[in-house]
């Protein structure tokens, strides 16, 4: 057992799992604050907190995720810029500039 949660996949596999069920639940309900990243989050910490499993142990897999999603993040913060004009006109229009 030791072995499978000090391996790579454990974190990846839970992560994703947490995800795919935040995402059910945010599409059943359709609240706002029912976010599936919120909620993969929860039942992350959740199921470490009650499995006793350690967040190092975790991590070990999270830490892949994390090199993954950091160009992504990046990508995303190089089109902020691009969005100040529209929220300039946007101001504009409504008079408040």
């Amino acid at each position: 057992m030791n072995a499978i949660i000090n391996s790579p996949l454990f974190g990846i596999l839970l992560t994703l799992i947490a995800f795919e069920i935040g995402v059910l639940i945010s599409q059943k309900f359709k609240y706002s604050f029912l976010n599936p990243l919120l909620i993969g989050n929860i039942l992350i910490v959740g199921f470490l907190l009650i499995t006793g499993v350690s967040l190092e142990s975790y991590n070990i897999g999270g830490d892949y995720i994390s090199v993954m999603l950091s160009p992504a993040t990046v990508v995303l913060a190089v089109r902020v810029p691009h969005r100040h004009g529209l929220r300039h006109r946007g101001r504009q229009a409504l008079g408040t500039r």
